[in-house]
């Protein structure tokens, strides 16, 4: 029985290395999910689209309405969206995505998590 599991093994070496190869050239010609979803490559519920920012319901919400807000550039690092202005403009682009869904801004309910 352990012989058949060393032959099953070298059999599928070829394939995992083709695999993990793929992987590796995939991770490095992809973009991120964000720029995807501000470029249309990428579905989504989308509220608010401007110049500066895109604001999309989260697709596995943790509320009623729970909403993502992206910048249109891509931004590398938090330390980038300290230089700019990009915090205040997420932040307007929430204000005008939830009341045009009819909802009051409350910054107790609105949080900033950086991924």
């Amino acid at each position: 029985m352990g012989l058949f599991f060393v032959f099953l093994s070298l059999a599928l070496l070829p394939v995992v290395l083709f695999l993990a190869w793929r992987l590796v050239v995939w991770r490095l010609n992809r973009k991120c999910l964000f720029c995807a979803i501000v470029e249309g490559r990428a579905a989504a519920k989308i509220v608010l689209r401007s110049s500066d920012a895109v604001v999309f319901h989260d697709i596995k919400p943790l509320g009623e309405i729970h909403l993502l807000a992206v910048p249109t550039s891509h931004v590398d690092s938090i330390h980038k969206l300290r230089a700019g202005k990009t915090l205040e403009i997420l932040e307007e682009a929430a204000r005008q995505a939830l009341a045009s869904l009819g909802v009051k801004y409350d910054s107790k309910r609105v949080d900033m998590h950086f991924v």
